[in-house]
């Protein structure tokens, strides 16, 4: 039996999630002054939209970046600040750009990470990616 090669990474915030999140709502807010919406409806949506961008980056600043490393037994260990426990890779999704992983721990909530192309090294996301297309994902 093979071991499990030596796969860890620490998700970085990502600048180009951050940037397609802001042109999301930039393009909401054009299309919703170009529309023939009441000014004052505009007004409102306009101040949602912008609060929900705000919150979003709140949450993103704030969120604490986890640490996955394989384990010799396929199993992966995360560590959430200073929380740390197993969990399964139960599906993975390789997008082109961005790489979907979905955790199941042993105990508690399903854990999804999306890697954008800077939240890892590109050395490591070309391992992952080579892992995850052998089936092990």
């Amino acid at each position: 039996m093979k071991s499990a090669p030596d796969l860890q990474f620490e998700v970085r915030r990502s600048r180009i999630e951050a940037a397609l999140v802001s042109l999301i709502a930039v393009l909401a807010i054009v299309a919703l002054w170009l529309s023939r919406t009441p000014v004052i409806a505009q007004i409102a949506a306009t101040a949602l939209i912008v609060l929900a961008l705000a919150a979003h980056i709140r949450h993103q600043m704030s969120r604490t970046p986890k640490r996955c490393q394989l384990q010799p037994d396929r199993t992966w260990r995360i560590q959430t600040g200073s929380t740390e426990f197993a969990a399964q890779l139960t599906d993975s999704r390789d997008l082109g750009m961005l790489i979907a992983l979905q955790f199941t721990p042993e105990h508690g909530r399903r854990i999804d990470i999306a890697l954008w192309p800077d939240s890892i090294t590109s050395d490591t996301r070309r391992r992952l990616r080579v892992w995850l297309g052998r089936g092990a994902g």
